[in-house]
């Protein structure tokens, strides 16, 4: 483990149950780390079993998923239990680093909010979580982050539940939730995929203005478009393995393997078009 890094995930493998298919090996043997102040892009297809390793990292996987082995840090940091006798306060310590150090824009974000809270609440809880501010400067917060955000009536999307609000909504809400804080590294977990050509250049512009402040972003798409505009290096998943590395000139001039060279041509035909 070296401290510089500011994510290190050494030999992660993640199964979990599907009640039609059984046992999954949705991740296997993969490492890769994320330098500070780096754009690292995870890039694969679905079902490839990047938000399975990035849910791991934030300590979130779900219910019929189990971390087989494996271990991740934070800025030189242990996140997997390392030096804990007690369950209750690793947990204790993941908490008090999610959302604060460390924070995660969920794919379909609207699954990760209660429905029946108003977005006023949930971002207000957000901010509360790791901050002493009253509930009149909070919600002073979130009309400022609304604003960032780009809506014309903030107040309107206070007083929304997320069933009123459109996908490319949610995902810039998500976004502004995930850096109130300004965490170190963010993980950004197909941010682009709900907007449209004038949200996905916003929320590029918000990443990469992020970014050059200081936080490391791990950006997982499937998209090298979205890959080629704002990523230092890129890692490519495939059947939940890390089969290539390299700078992201490299990756889309000299792929080496045979599903990085279809990727790559896959794009490049697309940009022809």
């Amino acid at each position: 483990m070296n401290e510089k890094h500011a994510l290190e995930v050494m030999d992660l493998s993640v199964d979990y149950m599907d009640t039609d298919r059984g046992l999954i090996h949705a991740v296997t043997d993969v490492s890769f780390t994320l330098e500070p102040g780096e754009v690292l892009g995870l890039i694969g297809e679905s079902g490839s079993g990047k938000s399975t390793a990035v849910k791991a990292c934030m300590g979130v996987l779900s219910y019929n998923a189990v971390m087989r082995k494996g271990k991740i840090f934070l800025n030189g940091r242990s996140l997997t239990g390392e030096g804990f006798t007690d369950r209750a306060a690793h947990q204790k310590m993941l908490r008090e680093i999610r959302g604060k150090e460390m924070a995660m824009i969920f794919q379909n974000p609207g699954n990760y909010m209660d429905p029946t809270v108003k977005i006023a609440s949930s971002l207000r809880e957000a901010i509360q979580a790791h901050s002493r501010m009253n509930y009149f400067a909070a919600n002073r917060l979130v009309y400022s982050l609304l604003e960032d955000a780009g809506f014309r009536d903030p107040k309107q999307i206070m007083r929304s539940i997320p069933q009123q609000l459109s996908g490319g909504q949610l995902q810039l809400i998500a976004y502004e939730s995930a850096v109130v804080h300004h965490p170190s590294v963010l993980i950004a977990d197909e941010p682009f995929s709900a907007l449209d050509s004038e949200n996905r250049s916003l929320m590029l512009n918000k990443i990469r203005r992020l970014n050059q402040e200081g936080t490391s972003v791990l950006l997982v798409t499937h998209d090298l478009l979205s890959a080629e505009s704002i990523c230092d290096r890129i890692c490519v998943m495939y059947e939940g393995r890390i089969i290539e590395t390299g700078s992201t000139e490299e990756i889309l001039q000299s792929p080496r393997e045979a599903y990085t060279q279809q990727l790559v041509e896959a794009y490049n035909l697309m940009k022809e078009d």
